[in-house]
């Protein structure tokens, strides 16, 4: 599995997940990647079909992303974050 990356833009330092084809601030389209590892769980929902739960976890660096998390991952819960086909979430 691969470290999750976020955009940073160049002109004023926002940060976006996924990459932008432009910043909605500054409309700059030059932008770094920097690995995100880190954030906190604002929301769980569990997904009855497929017997999953979802977190909306928001990064350390600002933007909020969307990740598989476990079964007792809770609202508040500190996670890391792995990228690759899905986003992952694992209590830390």
């Amino acid at each position: 599995m691969n470290a999750l990356a976020i955009a940073v833009c160049r002109s004023c330092g926002r940060t976006f997940f996924p990459l932008p084809l432009a910043c909605r601030q500054c409309g700059g389209s030059d932008f770094d990647s920097v690995r995100a590892s880190a954030g906190t769980v604002e929301e769980v929902t569990e997904v009855t079909v497929t017997r999953s739960r979802i977190g909306s976890v928001r990064l350390d660096a600002g933007p909020v992303v969307v990740a598989q998390v476990g079964q007792s991952t809770k609202p508040g819960d500190r996670v890391e974050l792995v990228g690759g086909s899905k986003i992952t979430a694992s209590r830390i």
